[in-house]
């Protein structure tokens, strides 16, 4: 038998977490109290005869030791952004010290620049892959499509094939219909569902948040223009976006009740969680 076996989501929050260590929030002070309601920065293992990473998030060491993950083969990053690139900084040490082969990186092509200026430490440890959208990558558990997202001029998206086609979609704006057009024939759509709600776009530094991530009726909206059967919304800042940075954006969004509420009146939608685990059809040799 070969192929993915089983997704592992090792984390399923922001740049910031959940909960906020400077906000008091409903939301927040409950992650406080209940683990299970903790999310670390987003990643995901995909475990079959090998071990392979979409993004390393800087809290890589304890994610992979809570899953009792002891090896990684290679990473694919989405995009260069510390909560999504900085945990390979730890990787290198597991090289060194096991006599590991270097760990094959796919970085999005225009990225591989700020590899070189922020990471070059990591040299020996690594193999750096440059990819772009259109590039098929070929692996021993999966093949990996490398398609556009809406988010940085260089960020990507992942379609893995693997007994089950899926696509890995995050970060991104609302993509255009181009960029959607590539993720038909998918069987799930794991995608962003950054922020519960923005109710106004905009703020003083001129950023336009809608142009970098969805809220959660945005990512069912993409769910539902894709036209596949399952989705799971993932990368939760469990907070809302409104007005300007000098009004206090940040407010409280879904409680942990209300979002399961939200997924339960949506048949075919999933609410990830750090630690979540999804098993895969292998195919047969």
């Amino acid at each position: 038998m070969k192929g993915i076996r089983e997704l592992v989501f090792l984390g399923t929050g922001v740049s910031a977490g959940v909960p906020v260590w400077f906000c008091n929030c409903e939301v927040c002070e409950a992650a406080r109290i209940d683990s299970t309601q903790y999310r670390t920065r987003s990643s995901l293992a995909l475990l079959g005869e090998e071990t392979t990473l979409i993004d390393a998030a800087p809290d890589i060491s304890f994610q992979l030791n809570r899953e009792r993950i002891h090896r990684v083969d290679q990473v694919f990053l989405t995009h260069w952004h510390l909560d999504h690139v900085y945990g390979l900084g730890f990787l290198g040490e597991a090289v060194m010290l096991t006599g590991w082969n270097p760990i094959d990186v796919y970085i999005p092509e225009g990225d591989i620049q700020y590899f070189e200026r922020q990471m070059h430490f990591m040299e020996r440890f690594v193999k750096i892959h440059p990819v772009q959208p259109g590039m098929t990558i070929e692996l021993a558990d999966a093949t990996y499509e490398v398609v556009k997202t809406q988010h940085t001029e260089a960020s990507v998206g992942y379609i893995v094939n693997s007994g089950k086609r899926f696509a890995y979609y995050l970060d991104t704006g609302y993509p255009t219909p181009e960029m959607i057009e590539q993720l038909t024939d998918i069987d799930f759509l794991i995608v962003e569902a950054t922020l519960d709600f923005i109710e106004q776009t905009g703020v003083s530094s001129g950023m336009d948040i809608k142009k970098l991530h969805l809220g959660m009726d945005d990512a069912y909206r993409l769910w539902k223009d894709v036209g596949c059967p399952e989705c799971i919304f993932t990368h939760f800042a469990c907070h809302g976006f409104r007005g300007d940075i000098g009004d206090n954006p940040f407010v409280q969004g879904f409680t942990h009740k209300e979002r399961l509420e939200y997924a339960a009146m949506r048949p075919g939608l999933t609410i990830a969680y750090d630690g979540m685990r999804v098993g895969l059809p292998l195919e047969s040799n």
